[in-house]
């Protein structure tokens, strides 16, 4: 839609010749205030993109060389990726782990992961309700 209007726009070709003095000042002067908005715009999404850039190597720093060992799973019970005390607490690599089951009953015992959920049975027997999921 807005290409569309943009579009009309360039085919009602204002020729410069056709415009008056004050008419030229007063375009250019909105192109030098959209020019200026936009610089504004640019220094504050740079400045937005460094606070970004910071806050996500100091979450990749917490959570890859956290003392405990965490991972991210699936509903569906399959582990998405885990940080590097998991993998090493699993006897795994992180690429290795992730997309393995976390069930108990699963064939994975290279990966370790049915040892990590056994370990985790108690803590689903006192909590019930925390870990909720068709794979539990």
């Amino acid at each position: 839609m807005l290409k569309k209007s943009i579009n009309a726009d360039l085919t009602k070709k204002i020729q410069i010749e056709d415009l008056s003095s004050k008419e030229i000042r007063l375009i250019f002067h909105e192109l030098q205030m959209h020019q200026i908005e936009f610089e504004m715009q640019n220094v504050q999404l740079r400045a937005t993109q460094v606070v970004l850039e910071t806050s996500q190597a100091r979450y990749c720093n917490l959570y890859d060389l956290a003392s405990v060992g965490y991972y991210t799973a699936s509903k569906q019970g399959l582990i998405l990726e885990a940080n590097l005390k998991a993998a090493t607490l699993l006897g795994s690599t992180r690429i290795k782990l992730a997309g393995q089951p976390i069930s108990p009953g699963s064939s994975t015992r290279q990966t370790g992961v049915n040892v990590f959920a056994l370990f985790l049975l108690p803590f689903l027997l006192l909590f019930p309700g925390l870990f909720v999921g068709p794979y539990w």
